[in-house]
């Protein structure tokens, strides 16, 4: 059990609301009267440090000799309050709720019996209490003997509803026994079907089995025989929520998958027409929500049950813990949920280039972890911290598997984790939210980045701001950093070489240095290109060709690499994508002759770059690497690739 379960019943049962009337002291609040608007319990709540883990307790108005006689455990002498009406309850997961119930039930009642009660002093501090007891006076009321609802003949009621009722072990009053009661009951009777009317009426708030006379439970049976078969007559809220019990101790059903789809049509069919109520909705949503996380069903059934506010905060808390995983806009709108209350309508939401929402975001991500301690985020927000969950409380429920221990993960910012039998939920509590110093944080941001982008409605630094300014300085400057390594990075992707233009380049050269070429040039130029046409070219005035050699070697020798190279590698060419000039360029980077590969390029008039590129795309299927480089005007062969090349090449270092 927890406060909120006790909370929730004095709001439903009597409402009365929780009342935090210091704003000093966020873990404190009390219960009041609905009519005299005295104090009926004090709600403590305190981080305790050695367990770390939320500690409640309840100190509440109740006879004194509760504390002089047996009790609990979980029942001890107030802290905080003072007087001889007053007793402390621990909130654990032994604490009966029931229990609880009919205390707060009789400081009610009491106070309306004639108890006046004064206090002095604060609710924090020492305080006495005095009462004067006003005695209560009784009249004798006749009772009409025709007023009396006849019960059922003995002949006519069901033996397996007798076998049933003396299930009831009387002898168990260990923690848990009215649950572990109910599901014995229900599991004998988990297909029995009545057809005795519902006609009565039954004011208890949350009845099981026990609770009912013979009349009643026929009546509840022969309803939950409609309802399987898809009728739903009129029943009474209180125990209709008997069968909401049984499907949540998964009697009746053969999976929790089944029994989660019989308790949302139990809600649409049943809870959202006139027949329901609202703290019968309120509670459904809430067993639903931790049957799903008992049985780790879909985390979606969970924040559909969940309170609306609740889930919008822990989405906004997901995005500020992890910022680097979501967009600017995502950033900037979870960043205005814990804000000041205009930011969304700021002059940075509004500006039309985005970079106002953009830097907003980008220095929450560079803020979010940085540091030893976790970052902003851990300054801001806290650390998860662990509370006693206590799932389906207010429900008559019985663990089947007390000692699994398991993990059930919501979201970065919310998980529930069973350990040593009991159940904790891991939660960034709002009590511990460091909003100033958020605040601060946007609003000194909000400052620079307006001087920064030149927008109107400048800010004035505060005094307050002067620790953030630096903070926030820096991460500017380091989104500036990151923005030029952007664009570097996008300007480098954008340069591409389309090698399917390699051949057109080559042949516009060729055409470019054929028409720079004088007659000589061109003359020499010809055996290189038609072979076999060399006998028949001429030879300048003056020269013939040495004794014993033909015409070709001796032009080969005047002009060696731009004839003879080329045409020999031509005829045993191991790479036919490439020319006999490219072939010849390769053979010289192997041999690493520099000032033979710049010959090759100047009198062919190619381009280093271009050379490269060309030479590693038909290396490329065999070493699968770039085994070239061009550092501008020189071509460099890779020693890792120089064994590599001289395999293709055939081995011949000399050819």
């Amino acid at each position: 059990m927890n406060l909120r379960d006790l909370t929730e019943y004095a709001s439903s049962q009597h409402g009365i609301r929780e009342e935090c009337r210091w704003s000093d002291r966020p873990g404190l609040s009390v219960l009041c009267h609905p009519r005299s608007e005295k104090w009926l319990a004090v709600l403590i709540r305190q981080w305790n440090e050695a367990a770390g883990e939320m500690r409640e307790i309840c100190e509440l108005r109740a006879d004194p000799k509760i504390l002089g006689s047996p009790h609990p455990a979980w029942i001890r002498r107030p802290v905080r309050m003072s007087g001889p009406n007053w007793i402390a309850i621990v909130m654990t997961d032994q604490t009966d709720a029931a229990y609880v119930f009919r205390l707060l039930d009789q400081a009610v009642q009491t106070m309306d019996a004639g108890y006046t009660f004064s206090l002095a002093g604060s609710a924090c501090t020492s305080s006495s209490f005095q009462y004067q007891e006003t005695p209560l006076v009784f009249a004798d009321t006749p009772v009409s003997a025709g007023t009396a609802s006849p019960g059922p003949a003995p002949d006519s009621i069901p033996a397996r509803l007798i076998r049933m009722m003396d299930l009831y072990d009387y002898q168990d009053r260990q923690p848990g026994h009215r649950a572990r009661n109910f599901l014995r009951q229900a599991r004998f009777m988990a297909d029995f079907r009545d057809s005795q009317p519902w006609d009565g009426h039954v004011r208890s708030m949350f009845p099981v089995y026990h609770d009912l006379n013979l009349r009643l439970l026929r009546g509840y049976f022969t309803w939950r025989t409609a309802v399987r078969q898809g009728q739903w007559p009129r029943m009474d809220a209180s125990v209709a929520v008997i069968y909401v019990y049984e499907l949540l101790n998964l009697v009746g059903v053969r999976t929790p998958e089944e029994a989660l789809e019989k308790l949302r049509e139990f809600e649409q069919k049943y809870v959202l027409t006139e027949q329901g109520t609202p703290e019968l909705q309120r509670s459904l949503r809430r067993w639903i929500c931790g049957f799903a996380i008992l049985h780790h069903l879909d985390p979606a059934v969970v924040r559909e049950c969940s309170h609306p506010e609740t889930m919008k905060r822990d989405d906004a808390l997901s995005v500020l813990k992890k910022p680097a995983d979501y967009a600017d806009r995502d950033v900037f709108e979870a960043l205005c949920t814990f804000g000041p209350k205009k930011m969304s309508d700021s002059i940075l939401a509004r500006e039309e280039t985005g970079q106002g929402i953009h830097l907003m975001a980008r220095i929450w991500c560079g803020l979010a972890s940085a540091g030893e301690n976790g970052g902003e985020f851990t300054a801001c927000f806290g650390q998860q911290k662990r509370s006693g969950w206590y799932p389906l409380s207010n429900a008559v429920w019985l663990d089947p598997e007390p000692a699994l221990e398991t993990v059930y993960v919501l979201s970065t910012v919310r998980s529930w984790q069973k350990q040593g039998g009991n159940w904790y939920e891991w939660r960034h509590e709002s009590l511990y939210f460091d909003q100033k110093r958020l605040h601060i944080l946007l609003r000194t941001a909000d400052r620079l980045i307006r001087e920064q982008l030149n927008l109107r409605g400048k800010l004035k630094p505060r005094p307050e701001e002067s620790w953030a300014e630096p903070v926030i300085r820096q991460a500017l400057e380091q989104e500036q950093i990151r923005q030029r390594q952007r664009q570097q990075e996008a300007a480098k992707a954008a340069i591409r070489i389309d090698f399917s233009s390699l051949e057109r380049i080559r042949q516009d050269a060729a055409l470019t240095r054929d028409s720079l070429l004088t007659e000589e040039e061109t003359a020499r130029e010809m055996p290189a290109e038609n072979p076999g046409k060399a006998a028949e070219t001429p030879l300048p005035a003056g020269e013939s060709a040495p004794a014993g050699k033909p015409q070709e070697e001796a032009l080969s020798a005047e002009a060696p690499g731009a004839a003879t190279a080329p045409a020999d590698i031509g005829r045993q060419n191991p790479l036919p994508q490439l020319d006999a000039v490219h072939m010849e360029i390769l053979k010289a980077l192997l041999e690493d002759d520099a000032a033979r590969v710049q010959t090759l390029l100047q009198t062919g008039f190619l381009m280093p770059a271009v050379v490269t590129d060309a030479i590693n795309e038909a290396l490329f299927d065999g070493i699968g690497d770039n085994a070239l480089e061009c550092d501008g005007n020189r071509i460099l062969l890779a020693e890792d690739y120089i064994e590599d090349v001289r395999s293709i090449l055939g081995g011949d270092k000399d050819a």
